[in-house]
């Protein structure tokens, strides 16, 4: 939104990610709001306190949730 990081996705082939050093600096030099990781099919679930694991279909529903998909 703007010129600011709103939603951070990182997006992993398995349904029990693990993120890297990298991936943790990432999100936490972006700064979103709403971090999400996108796995094919895991039931939504906190990663840590300011991530979440979540499906394909559930992350597309929060995005619309979130106004950023008609």
């Amino acid at each position: 939104k703007g010129n600011k990081p709103f939603v951070s996705l990182e997006i992993k082939f398995t349904d029990n990610p693990v993120l890297t050093k990298g991936n943790h600096l990432a999100m936490e030099d972006l700064m979103a709001k709403h971090n999400f990781i996108v796995t094919p099919s895991a039931k939504e679930h906190p990663y840590d306190k300011n991530t979440r694991v979540v499906s394909l279909s559930t992350v597309l529903h929060k995005l619309q949730e979130l106004g950023l998909l008609i």
